[in-house]
């Protein structure tokens, strides 16, 4: 038997997460116990495309692997306890169900692996690995990369949350994922390694966070003052269009009524472009409001013009389609999936719903659907099981009154028996001393033999 085949009866893991191991190439430090045991754990929460032969090692599986390595452990501010510190970060921020994580690997993972599909890392793996390298580069001066540096490259400037985390019940916002990377840079401040470049850190967790990389815009840390980020757009339903700090109010209007024209002829693409902070967020915010606003005012247009069918003059003005469905794709959020697929199943998930903005009401009704129908299915089982005791119940007396019935027609031959018993020993008696008493009659009468 050959080693191979020896270890591969001990643990049938260890072929695959080896070929793990070598799909993140030589840009990782094999020496790293950390980063090894995370990317052996990673695989087994890999995808699996069987269309094109390949196990493939997300995002989603590195960020499972990481937790699975840290679940059960003590945090420690050590250099090699990266994940178990971790784990401990993210269970300050919701209910992480051990179990749950255990359950999300992929059961046909082997069986795939030993019918020839080779394991890889997904295109936004691969994406964050140089950067990897190079935060390597410039803190510990080395040309591979450890645990802390993968997670650091993670931390994307160009991504606004981990999508990742979203099974096991948690979205967090902008502002966590900045506390997360003050956390990590004072973890690693707190134990650096002999000739760390703790600046180096600085500049990396802190102020390369706001570059936006081909850009050389800035993106400041999110900070949230009385309710306000400044990532993100307020919400204010009926906000009104004169307040408007960023002069944009104009374009959205145009760009509204342009849209919505009746006379425009589709397709008809527009694109909006410009770095962080720039206010992309804001205008599609705005234009989304303008839109539903344009399409109430033309319902209530076109009812006035049905009132008006009998007069000769209509109302003026362009004219307006009166029926939108509005519907949102955040790319980011399935960069590891075939967004061709995703965008499909998002598009008619929404279409169906009525448009993103009615996408939580349509998820309600549903819910409550489905709860109402599991209530009555409880019920019917309820009735049925009622119904079920009650026969239990009338079969229960009626083999009652059977036994008694039962118990009597014993004592009663019971009763007869022992009389007849009684009468045959009393003739067996008479019989065996018939003379005897015969005798003793014979002595009893006067004159008789004494």
């Amino acid at each position: 038997m050959t080693a191979s085949s020896s270890s591969q009866q001990l643990d049938p893991w260890v072929d695959i997460e080896q070929a793990a191991l070598d799909a993140f190439g030589t840009q990782i430090n094999p020496k790293a116990p950390g980063l090894v045991a995370v990317i052996r754990r990673s695989v087994r929460c890999a995808q699996i495309d069987r269309s094109a032969g390949e196990i493939v090692i997300d995002r989603r599986a590195f960020f499972l692997g990481l937790i699975a390595v840290g679940v059960g452990k003590t945090p420690s501010r050590s250099r090699g306890n990266t994940a178990t510190w971790f784990v401990f970060w993210l269970r300050t921020k919701f209910n992480l169900d051990e179990t749950r994580v255990a359950s999300l690997g992929t059961q046909n993972l082997l069986d795939a692996f030993h019918s020839g599909c080779r394991v890889v890392v997904s295109r936004s793996v691969n994406a964050l690995l140089p950067r990897a390298l190079q935060y390597a580069n410039r803190t510990v001066r080395r040309s591979v990369a450890d645990l802390r540096h993968v997670i650091a490259a993670m931390l994307d400037p160009e991504r606004e949350s981990w999508p990742e985390f979203s099974e096991l019940g948690w979205t967090p916002p902008a502002a966590d994922i900045d506390e997360f990377r003050r956390e990590l840079l004072g973890r690693i401040d707190g134990g650096p390694e002999p000739n760390e470049d703790l600046e180096a850190w600085r500049d990396i967790l802190l102020r390369d966070a706001t570059d936006v990389p081909g850009q050389g815009a800035r993106r400041p840390l999110e900070i949230s003052l009385s309710g306000f980020t400044s990532d993100r757009p307020p919400v204010r339903p009926g906000r009104d269009p004169s307040d408007d700090p960023l002069g944009i109010e104009p374009d959205v209007q145009a760009f509204a009524r342009l849209i919505c024209l009746e006379e425009a002829t589709p397709p008809l693409s527009i694109g909006l472009f410009g770095g962080w902070g720039s206010g992309k967020s804001t205008f599609m915010e705005r234009l989304e409001d303008a839109i539903a606003n344009i399409v109430t005012k033309e319902k209530k247009r076109r009812e006035q013009e049905i009132a008006r069918a009998g007069q000769s003059a209509s109302l003026g003005g362009p004219r307006f389609i009166s029926n939108v469905v509005q519907i949102r794709f955040n790319a980011w959020h399935f960069a590891d999936a075939n967004l061709w697929a995703c965008l499909t199943a998002e598009f008619f998930d929404q279409l169906r719903s009525g448009g993103y903005s009615r996408q939580g009401e349509d998820m309600h009704s549903r819910l409550v659907e489905r709860v109402n129908a599991h209530v009555h299915s409880l019920s019917d089982a309820l009735s049925a099981s009622r119904a079920a005791l009650a026969e239990g119940e009338r079969r229960l007396v009626k083999a009652q009154e059977e036994r008694d019935k039962a118990v009597k027609a014993v004592k009663q031959v019971q009763g007869e028996f022992l009389s007849q018993t009684l009468v045959d020993a009393v003739s067996a008696a008479y019989e065996k001393h018939k003379a005897d008493l015969a005798e003793l009659g014979r002595r009893a009468r006067p004159g008789g033999r004494h």
